[in-house]
């Protein structure tokens, strides 16, 4: 099937509606993802941040608010004072939280 880029950028709107309403249904008093990494960084070290976010379960993982615009905004700052190593670590410890979120997201649409 070929899809017209209007069709494809529709879908992607979509999905991303989709994220942010089931986000913040499940956000409420859950601390910030965004911030929670910010501090591990700040405090113990990139390498030491990344590994205490890998080593979290499932069930540890959902206690969090993925807060999409504060990743985001931390990512900016980092780069933005020529820390582009913590940038990426930002990115890096995020990105299970995000698919996570994503393939639940799924999953209740498909229901």
């Amino acid at each position: 099937m070929n899809f017209s880029s209007t069709t494809k950028l529709t879908a992607t709107l979509f999905l991303l509606f989709c994220i942010a309403l089931f986000n913040s249904a499940l956000a409420q008093d859950k601390p910030l993802l965004s911030e929670a990494i910010r501090k591990a960084i700040d405090t113990k070290g990139i390498e030491a941040a990344k590994k205490q976010f890998v080593e979290l379960d499932q069930s540890q993982r959902d206690s969090y608010d993925i807060d999409m615009q504060g990743i985001s905004e931390l990512t900016s700052a980092y780069v933005q004072s020529g820390n582009m190593e913590a940038a990426s670590a930002v990115s890096e410890i995020a990105s299970p939280f995000l698919q996570n979120m994503i393939i639940q997201v799924i999953k209740r649409t498909l229901k």
